[in-house]
């Protein structure tokens, strides 16, 4: 599940920094794997192996919840309140892949068919930020957080709070605590999943408002050279006698 948080980052970054085809290419090569490993369930019993595999409709438990506690059970099992979630998170994510695409220079300079020659340096923020954004968004409005599903982001929150810049260190510093010592809460209570959402939300709109992280030299920028052209001095022209000097005793004399 959490590698399916990470996917559309994965897409961005295979986008930027391989092109259109070769990233066609490399999901189906995942694919190809997928296929491979599911074989023998494949051909036993398809249908329940796809359903069972992939089970995005299942319910979780509200006992368990960490982030949705200070609903009521009602809501927290209603389909409409997992609808509205998911149409968030397609909305979060196209915001940040449009933010990604601005800070690149643009939907002509981000899509390339073929290789872009990007710069031979590799952009660390071309590939930490979409897929710690993605991975983080996903968490935040996930329809129900397990005190196990911590790992899935926690050693991404300090890259994400040193992002804003618009935030001190003290405050990213309170909000990497007040994480913390929400999901050490156990059971979870109204106060410490209030806390968690406010946290994530504070996280997430600071995310928004920011610029992406970007490396100047990683754009693909095409740049026209013009060389101007020197003038030499013709014969014609008079030249300055260069004055010789030399030191004699101390003196100065001119030649």
């Amino acid at each position: 599940m959490n590698i399916l948080l990470f996917l559309p980052g994965f897409l961005i970054v295979l986008v930027w920094h391989k092109g259109i085809l070769e990233t066609i290419g490399h999901l189906c090569e995942c694919f190809i794997v997928q296929l491979a490993v599911g074989t023998p369930f494949l051909f036993h019993n398809a249908w329940a192996y796809v359903s069972s595999a992939f089970n995005f409709g299942r319910q979780f438990m509200y006992i368990w919840t960490v982030n949705w506690r200070f609903l009521p059970e009602s809501v927290f099992l209603d389909r409409r309140f997992h609808m509205i979630l998911l149409i968030f998170h397609l909305c979060m994510l196209f915001v940040f892949f449009w933010k990604f695409i601005r800070s690149r220079g643009g939907m002509k300079n981000y899509f390339c068919i073929f290789d872009p020659e990007r710069d031979s340096k590799l952009d660390p923020a071309a590939v930490l930020y979409p897929m710690f954004v993605c991975n983080f968004v996903g968490i935040v409005i996930s329809r129900s957080l397990h005190y196990q599903f911590y790992v899935w982001y926690f050693h991404t929150i300090p890259y994400l709070l040193w992002c804003v810049r618009r935030f001190s260190t003290p405050v990213k510093l309170l909000i990497l605590g007040l994480i913390e010592i929400s999901w050490n809460t156990y059971p979870s209570t109204i106060l410490s999943s209030g806390l968690l959402n406010l946290c994530h939300l504070a996280l997430l709109v600071g995310l928004i408002m920011e610029l992406v992280p970007i490396r100047l030299a990683s754009l693909h920028v095409k740049k026209e050279v013009v060389t101007n052209s020197v003038s030499t001095p013709s014969k014609s022209q008079p030249r300055k006698k260069a004055s010789k000097k030399s030191w004699t005793g101390g003196k100065h004399k001119q030649a």
